[in-house]
């Protein structure tokens, strides 16, 4: 909850800001799925539309699934956020839910379990190469059925603009290239996931690509080709960190009004719910030692605000699970494992909850 001021935006400042929001729209929702035309007088580009209808069109789309056939096995996601280079602290946290061994390898029954992390997982002034070859690793030798979700943060574009500087990184291109390779945002069922604060370039993107029926696999190539390729790649602009949520206040920028009479929050609100998105899990701002669930509950009504960094760093323990298809959220953290007696005890829920246990796994294979 906050108690800022409500300061409304002059026509002149809003029409300056819906200039800039249609200058980044057109910048990548005139890039192609392939290698054809990139000019935004293509057929296939429409100029993005003014959202007057967001309240009336609120819950009228949906976002399809990131898989065309339904699961038979409830989703189960982890999510870590702001891990800065700390490969320690994920180990860990995979250990106790019973994911991976104690080296961090994948354990071999795990099976339905999606790792996301939201972005920063180096650090932007010291990156380290052995925590970008864990991700890698973690990545590529996922078992069937599991996935490893890695975002762009600010400080992974950060290296990105200092890549292309005389500066020496201790990255090779091959590590450059992981990081392009990487998504800025993630869709699944109804949660979005991305680096920070969603704002309204990145929402209005987003609804004019559903507009344009792009089918949501090809969601992120768009925000790739758009962030990492060509002179004005967004990630060497400021718009390109505003589009991950690198916002100065994010709670200014929620409460500020608009031209419409609607704050930018209550905008946010109606773009996310026209989408069918009711989660947002984030990080990039730093809480306490605990996660910040509803963060946003009366700047941005209706959608529920999951904020994953808890200083993971110095707590020692941090992330998030989504369960049962997106209806269950658990956190983890130090209090946590401290409520539960002790590790041991800890560990067991966990791998309940999560269904990493030997005998939950052989039960899904069974299934049909």
């Amino acid at each position: 909850m906050s108690n800022t001021t409500k300061a409304p935006v002059s026509p002149s400042v809003w029409s300056l800001l819906r200039l800039k929001m249609e200058r980044v729209a057109r910048r990548f929702l005139a890039l192609p799925d392939d290698n054809g035309p990139t000019d935004p007088d293509h057929t296939s580009y429409r100029e993005p539309q003014q959202e007057h209808d967001d309240v009336a069109l609120a819950g009228e789309l949906s976002l399809p699934r990131t898989s065309e056939e339904q699961p038979t096995i409830a989703l189960r996601m982890v999510v870590f956020s702001d891990t800065d280079n700390d490969t320690e602290t994920v180990r860990y946290a995979l250990w106790l839910l019973g994911v991976c061994d104690r080296q961090g390898s994948w354990r071999d029954h795990v099976r339905h379990i999606t790792i996301v992390h939201t972005g920063d997982w180096l650090n932007k002034f010291n990156p380290d190469p052995h925590a970008l070859d864990f991700f890698k690793k973690l990545q590529q030798s996922a078992p069937p059925t599991c996935r490893v979700i890695m975002l762009n943060g600010n400080h992974e574009l950060e290296l990105l603009r200092r890549s292309e500087s005389v500066e020496t990184l201790l990255l090779t291109p091959s590590d450059l290239e992981f990081i392009r390779n990487q998504n800025i945002i993630y869709i699944e069922q109804n949660t979005l996931f991305v680096h920070g604060y969603p704002n309204l370039e990145l929402l209005t993107c987003l609804r004019q690509l559903w507009k344009e029926n792009v089918p949501l696999n090809h969601f992120n190539d768009r925000f790739r080709k758009a962030f990492f390729q060509g002179e004005m790649a967004l990630f060497r602009l400021r718009e390109g960190l505003e589009m991950l949520g690198d916002l100065a206040d994010d709670s200014q920028f929620y409460n500020q009004c608009t031209a419409e009479g609607l704050t930018n929050g209550e905008k946010v609100s109606n773009l996310l719910l026209s989408l069918g998105i009711h989660i947002v899990v984030h990080g990039h701002k730093p809480n306490n030692s605990v996660q910040l669930d509803d963060e946003l509950g009366d700047e941005v009504p209706g959608v529920r605000f999951i904020n994953n960094d808890n200083r993971v760093k110095r707590t020692g323990l941090g992330g998030v699970l989504l369960l049962d298809n997106m209806t269950r959220v658990e956190f983890l953290n130090m209090k946590r494992l401290q409520e539960a007696g002790d590790e041991r005890n800890y560990r067991k829920k966990l791998r309940k909850l999560i269904g990493t246990r030997k005998k939950d796994q052989s039960s899904e294979d069974m299934e049909p």
